[in-house]
């Protein structure tokens, strides 16, 4: 892990060091650690003729914070539209929304959220043939 990822806190007048990636909150006394999250909701057009999911992707503590997060960032994403605004860029944590479509409806209540898994991955224990 590259020393630009980590910060140190001193924790003891002894010199215990508490080192922090960048990716993890101090909640408290313990450490939150932020893991790469999906969520995929469905999107159908007014009148049902089209159908999709919108995914959305970032770092979160929970699937709970995951769904609110993604939930947030197309509201304001939304919001700019309709205001004739740009849509705002990516925010803390790798959360945003971009392709806003008019007349497009999100299904929030149908929302899924889990860790994120690449399956290209190196560590991916599924074998792909090419």
């Amino acid at each position: 892990m590259s020393a630009a990822f980590l910060r140190a806190a001193l924790s003891s007048p002894a010199g215990a060091v508490a080192v922090f990636r960048h990716d993890q909150r101090q909640e408290g006394e313990g450490v939150m650690h932020l893991e790469f999250y999906e969520v995929d909701v469905p999107i159908h057009t007014g009148d049902q003729a089209r159908h999709g999911v919108h995914v959305f992707t970032g770092k979160a503590s929970s699937v709970s914070e995951a769904l609110d997060r993604a939930h947030r960032v197309y509201d304001a994403a939304f919001a700019a539209r309709q205001a004739g605004l740009d849509v705002p860029g990516q925010q803390d944590g790798g959360w945003g929304a971009r392709g806003v479509r008019d007349g497009w409806e999100l299904d929030w209540a149908a929302a899924k959220a889990g860790r994120w898994s690449n399956p290209f991955s190196w560590s991916s224990k599924e074998h792909y043939e090419l």
